[in-house]
């Protein structure tokens, strides 16, 4: 760590620095085949040391500060980032967009923010969790990323204040709720009022990743879908319920939605990513929303296909 990175850090944080047991994890982490073995050792070094947990790293090539304690923290920390392939995605799907404007929802400590960096006019990253939100917060400041906003927000369909409840898998597993039971107090407010507040006069592509509370999202960014209609992008575990899958399909109405796999490159496709017609039955890594009317656009030739078929609303 430079004299300067550490004249810019957070009052009360001071990262250790690398012993040189977890410098070896760092560059040994590079190589995927021994990156488990490595996320192992880091985490039972740390029950050891927890007072070596919090170092600086790098995220697509950019310093951070990260929580080895945290899964996805340490996960950057050994492969310089995460879910590579679902930003590969985003990218592809906005390849014909301008400078697109984006809402990252569930920012944690900003790796789709830094990795959409570089396309995007303005990404807004929501992260209500001050410990996450800080990191993010120090990250964009830190490397000047002028076009990324950290905001200390939840969005959900109303406004006022929320509680985000934890387990033992850390902190970045938090999920909002309307009541306290003992979570974290959080302000909360409707993504159409956010829009409202902004005088959004656009929006290219949502991603959300807020651990089952995606219906609630989308109801309060309901008129912002339907005036702009963006590409939305979000994980497939957290829709599994029944009742769940049928919110999906009514607040997406007008929406194709598309399951991605993992898979090796290929011509016309996104980088490491298979696009398959959605199977409400099936798992996917992430699953890719498009509007119909854009899915020439979107898909492109190769993938033209997809269109051809409909996604069937389950029973709610």
């Amino acid at each position: 760590m430079t004299p300067d990175d550490r004249a810019t850090l957070p009052d009360g944080v001071e990262p250790a620095d690398l012993t040189p047991m977890l410098r070896a994890c760092y560059l040994l982490g590079r190589l995927s085949p021994l990156r488990r073995y490595c996320h192992r050792f880091v985490g039972g070094y740390l029950a050891r040391h927890p007072d070596k947990a919090v170092v600086l790293g790098r995220m697509f090539g950019l310093p951070t500060l990260l929580d080895l304690r945290e899964t996805m923290e340490r996960t950057i920390f050994l492969a310089g980032a995460v879910n590579r392939r679902e930003i590969a995605l985003m990218r592809w799907a906005l390849r014909s967009v301008h400078r697109p404007v984006v809402f990252d929802i569930g920012a944690n400590v900003g790796n789709h923010s830094v990795g959409l960096r570089d396309i995007a006019g303005t990404i807004y990253a929501f992260e209500p969790h001050p410990l996450l939100h800080q990191r993010l917060a120090w990250t964009i400041a830190h490397n000047r990323v002028d076009n990324v906003v950290p905001l200390k927000l939840a969005l959900s369909d109303r406004s006022g204040h929320g509680w985000l409840k934890t387990d033992n898998r850390g902190i970045e597993r938090g999920a909002l709720a309307r009541k306290d039971k003992g979570g974290l107090p959080v302000e909360v407010t409707m993504g159409d009022a956010f829009a409202a507040d902004r005088q959004l006069s656009g929006l290219d592509l949502v991603k959300i990743d807020v651990e089952g509370h995606e219906p609630q999202v989308l109801r309060g960014l309901a008129a912002t879908i339907e005036r702009f209609r963006p590409i939305v992008v979000f994980e497939r575990y957290v829709t599994s319920g029944g009742h769940a899958m049928a919110a999906l399909h009514r607040l997406l109405s007008g929406y194709m939605l598309i399951g991605t796999r993992k898979r090796r490159a290929m011509v016309g496709a996104p980088p490491g990513v298979r696009l398959e017609r959605f199977d409400d039955a099936r798992a996917y890594a992430a699953v890719l929303a498009v509007p119909q009317e854009r899915l020439a656009d979107i898909l492109g030739r190769r993938w033209s296909y997809l269109a051809t078929t409909s996604n069937r609303p389950v029973a709610g």
